[in-house]
């Protein structure tokens, strides 16, 4: 009986080893978890909708594991603050705010709007009362207008499991909360307070810290960005 030759065992050592690579990598590439970034800077307007709208459609129908909105915004149009929030609403995929470095008005909104939200240091979020802008500068709105924006805040804080009253306080406080707001105000949490109040999971130095603390340091992290059409509407 013939031994098989040196060529052959040689060749077959390495049909083994190349298959058992493309196993290996076969495996890593389906275990591997990936994060959409996006970024959420400057007003908000309802150029920013269909944006954060497309985002959600990407990451529930590429399966993302998360999905992280990084908020900076003093606000804006609560219209367009609405229709992001019913649509981080019914997202498929887990959602998350990271405050860097604010989160105020129309931004308080989004951020309850998902399931977890971190803070930067130093963040804020809160300060949510409508004002309408015009020739004599900002003015309040009617006491009407109030109501259902902080109806609106207290139902997506119910939603998500964020405490509602303090929700509906940075519109405006219906009654005391002691040590927090007065009855009347307006709430604005620091970062440490809204951990203390339970209005966020965690503080993060950085993106990657944060991931860290998500045990997602070794995810796949794409970040998506504005196309040419939402650059036009948002200008």
């Amino acid at each position: 009986m013939k031994r098989p030759s040196f060529f052959f065992l040689l060749s077959l050592s390495l049909f083994i080893n190349l298959a058992s690579s493309e196993a290996e990598n076969s495996t890593s590439s389906e275990t591997q978890k990936k994060v959409l970034w996006v970024p959420v800077e400057g007003t908000v307007e309802l150029g920013l909708s269909p944006f954060i709208q497309r985002a959600i459609e990407k990451a529930d129908s590429e399966k993302y594991d998360l999905l992280v909105l990084e908020i900076d915004t003093f606000g804006g149009r609560v219209d367009a603050a609405v229709q992001i929030r019913d649509a981080l609403l019914d997202a498929k995929t887990p959602t998350l705010t990271f405050v860097n470095k604010r989160a105020i008005s129309a931004g308080a909104l989004i951020s309850l709007a998902t399931k977890k939200i971190y803070f930067a240091p130093g963040g804020t979020m809160g300060a949510a009362t409508p004002i309408q802008s015009g020739a004599e500068g900002a003015q309040d709105v009617s006491k009407k207008y109030v109501s259902y924006f902080r109806s609106e805040m207290g139902a997506t804080a119910e939603r998500n499991s964020w405490p509602k009253d303090l929700a509906e306080a940075m519109v405006q406080a219906q009654e005391d909360i002691p040590g927090v707001v007065k009855k009347d105000g307006v709430l604005t949490l620091t970062s440490e307070t809204a951990v203390k109040l339970k209005m966020a999971n965690g503080i993060a130095d950085s993106r990657e810290d944060l991931l860290k603390k998500l045990d997602l340091e070794s995810a796949k992290v794409d970040e998506i960005k504005e196309n040419w059409a939402e650059n036009i509407v948002r200008f």
